[in-house]
């Protein structure tokens, strides 16, 4: 594809935002990372690359140098959506739907911290050294990583024990009209009829 594919997923990530209410906070940062995701899935999903010019490993994580320039001046702050909204294939917007519900929501120190710890920036990385490319075929294996971390970490936000207590129920157990089960197949009849409305 091209940089200008990648630079469409930033301005389309932002007019999103917009879109859903949400208060605006995709800055330089974020923006990198969102798209260093994006090629991730892209090249896991197709086998090729989304952008045209190679993710480096800077100090505060991967970059795509020329997405860097474009938004650098705009600082620290979050970018502002074009007037105007893009038209984008269906293919290329169910790889930016999938980023962006996965990692959307995600604050861009989070992020940061996130691709430091997961994937092959930190395999890259050499301290205060720009230029360090990162490999497309590693950035597009390492979608599994990513993905796998993300199933994690909303485990862990709704941790709530699922297990059932054991009751003590003999095996087989039979019922009074006679059908017989499981000690599994007793406990569920029996979670069943306890949460009946």
């Amino acid at each position: 594809m091209s940089d200008r594919t990648i630079a469409d997923f930033i301005e389309w990530a932002v007019r999103r935002e917009l879109d859903e209410g949400r208060s605006p906070s995709i800055s330089n940062l974020k923006a990198q990372k969102l798209a260093y995701l994006a090629e991730s899935l892209y090249g896991y999903r197709s086998g090729d690359n989304l952008a045209d010019t190679s993710f480096q490993a800077w100090n505060h994580g991967p970059v795509l140098p020329s997405l860097y320039s474009a938004l650098k001046g705009n600082g620290k702050e979050p970018l502002s959506p074009h007037t105007e909204r893009l038209t984008i294939g269906p293919d290329l917007e169910t790889i930016y739907e999938i980023v962006w519900d996965d990692f959307g929501d995600m604050t861009a120190s989070n992020l940061r911290n996130f691709t430091h710890r997961i994937g092959p920036y930190s395999s890259y990385y050499t301290e205060d050294r720009r230029g360090i490319i990162i490999p497309f075929k590693d950035i597009h294996s390492a979608w599994r990583d990513f993905i796998d971390a993300v199933e994690q970490r909303e485990r862990k936000k709704s941790e709530v024990d699922t297990s059932f207590p054991d009751f003590p129920v003999p095996a087989p157990a039979i019922a009074e009209d006679g059908w017989v089960f499981d000690n599994g197949e007793a406990r569920n009849c029996w979670h069943s009829l306890e949460h009946r409305d």
